[in-house]
C-alpha cells in the first residue's frame, strides 16, 4: 500500500469517528495500525507511526471519557434552550427560571454524584436569569 491510499482511509476515519462508539472506534485504529504495516516505502511507513499514535491518544481519551447519561443529557437539553430563550426580557427570564425548575426535577431521580453536577448546570442559568432582572428593573422591558 502506498501513503496516500493509508493517509486516505485514516481522513475517512476521523471523519466517521463520531459515528463510531469507542469499541468500534479501536477497531478501525486496530485495522489501520495492519495496514500501515504494509506501507511502502519505509520511509513513508515512518510517516504513519504519528498518525497512528494520534488515533491511539483519542481512542484512550474515548475510553476514559465516562458516557453521559440520558438524564445528564436531558439536564443539558433543558439548559440549552434557557441559553437561547427569546422574547421579551420577562420572558427569556421565566423560560429560564422554568428550565431551572425543569432541571432540578430531572436530578431528583439520580445518585448525588450526578445530582451535583447536573444542579451545576443551574448556576449559570440563575446568574443569566439575575443579570436580566436588574436590567428588566432599571429600564422598560424589551
Amino acid at each position: 500500500m502506498d501513503y496516500k491510499t493509508f493517509e486516505s482511509q485514516y481522513r475517512q476515519l476521523l471523519q466517521t469517528a463520531r459515528s463510531l462508539d469507542a469499541d468500534g472506534f479501536a477497531a478501525e485504529v486496530e485495522r489501520l495500525r495492519a495496514a500501515a504495516d504494509d506501507v511502502q516505502p519505509e520511509s513513508d511507513r515512518a510517516r504513519t507511526v504519528g498518525l497512528i499514535k494520534s488515533l491511539d491518544n483519542a481512542a484512550a481519551q474515548e475510553r476514559d471519557t465516562p458516557a453521559v447519561s440520558e438524564a445528564m443529557a436531558a439536564a443539558i437539553r433543558a439548559q440549552r434552550r434557557a441559553n437561547q430563550a427569546a422574547g421579551t426580557i420577562r420572558d427569556r427570564i421565566n423560560q429560564i427560571r422554568a428550565a431551572i425548575e425543569e432541571i432540578g426535577a430531572i436530578a431528583k431521580d439520580t445518585s448525588p454524584e450526578e445530582r451535583r453536577r447536573i444542579i451545576a448546570l443551574t448556576e449559570p442559568l440563575s446568574m443569566l436569569a439575575s443579570s436580566l432582572e436588574m436590567t428588566a428593573s432599571s429600564g422598560p422591558d424589551q
